[in-house]
């Protein structure tokens, strides 16, 4: 397997979004898995923090595949938060897909609480937006 280091859109789309989805859709459940690390999204300095814990992360991740030091050989490590807003759930899904690939290196999926709140959150975006599909939204219950 390989790794390398996202983008800073990846990772500012992913708190972009799910920032936005608490504040405008009410969805606080798309942000339940990070608030339950200390995250309160609500607060700018926040949001900055876990995009920077994100970026971390995954330099991490590639200094446990390639070696210490590796990670600035596959770009500066200057990373900025800045808010984005994706238009789009599925474009979210892949970013987190993304990151959540290149953050499966060394100890990392057994042991990173945030890479598990990643996975929760990825899982339950996937779940926000099949339930706002037409064939869910119609589909009997029960």
């Amino acid at each position: 397997m390989s790794a390398f280091i996202v983008g800073d859109e990846t990772i500012n789309v992913i708190v972009g979004y799910v920032w936005a989805k608490m504040q405008l859709a009410k969805r606080n459940y798309l942000a339940k898995p990070f608030a339950d690390l200390g995250y309160d999204l609500v607060h700018k300095s926040e949001r900055k923090r876990l995009a920077n814990d994100l970026f971390r992360l995954n330099c991490a991740a590639v200094e446990a595949r390639y070696g210490e030091g590796q990670a600035s050989e596959f770009r500066p490590l200057d990373f900025q938060y800045r808010h984005f807003f994706p238009e789009s759930g599925p474009r979210v899904v892949k970013a987190i897909s993304c990151l959540h690939y290149q953050c499966m290196e060394g100890d990392i999926p057994e042991t990173s609480e945030l890479y598990a709140a990643l996975v929760k959150v990825c899982d339950l975006l996937c779940y926000d937006i099949v339930c706002d599909l037409p064939g869910y939204v119609n589909a009997p219950w029960g």
